[in-house]
């Protein structure tokens, strides 16, 4: 939990960071409420096609159990290792969140 945590804080601590690089539609991140995170959700990206829930987690065993235990969720899963400095934490962000990104656009058009 404590590991969770400090994860969950670095992420954002990258997102915020005005070094890291990011893409041009990336707009803005914040921490989930209590209640939201009790819920399965850790922080929430706002990007250019809306906003979207993310789940962090520091290892894809974390990321498995989340899928199995949140089936049909639209919830973003983000598997975040240890020892990442902010901008690998950013791309992994990214990376992830992009493909999803074009999903949303692709069902606008």
């Amino acid at each position: 939990m404590v590991l969770g945590l400090a994860t969950e804080n670095r992420v954002l601590n990258a997102l915020q960071d005005e070094t890291t690089r990011k893409p041009s539609w990336f707009k803005a991140a914040w921490k989930a409420t209590e209640k939201q995170d009790r819920r399965g959700v850790d922080l929430f990206v706002l990007l250019d096609v809306g906003v979207l829930p993310v789940q962090i987690k520091s290892s894809t065993t974390g990321r498995l159990e989340y899928e199995k235990k949140h089936r049909n969720s639209s919830v973003v899963v983000v598997v975040i290792r240890r020892y990442r400095d902010n901008q690998q934490i950013a791309d992994a962000i990214f990376g992830t969140l992009g493909p999803h990104r074009i999903t949303i656009l692709r069902r606008r058009t």
